[in-house]
């Protein structure tokens, strides 16, 4: 699903969010495509092996309180179960 570009502000931030939400803005936001469905670790390893696609860089993980990125994680072996 592709949608146009839009305007997004948010008033009522979540309380969880408000002291990372900064004021209240207009942020515009550019057209992007959003799946239907999920992709599942098997979908995405069949993707790499047809395309021959390598992500470098690590696996980017929530601590509880920010994001973390582990260099020595990929999606084959992420830090996280599953």
């Amino acid at each position: 699903m592709f949608s146009p570009p839009f305007v997004a502000q948010a008033e009522n931030a979540p309380p969880k969010c408000a002291n990372a939400s900064g004021p209240v803005r207009r942020v515009c936001i550019s057209t992007f495509a959003l799946g239907k469905h999920e992709v599942t670790r098997e979908h995405y390893a069949t993707f790499v092996v047809v395309t021959g696609y390598h992500k470098a860089g690590g696996c980017k993980y929530w601590t509880g309180t920010k994001y973390e990125i582990a260099a020595d994680k990929d999606w084959r072996n992420p830090v996280y179960p599953q």
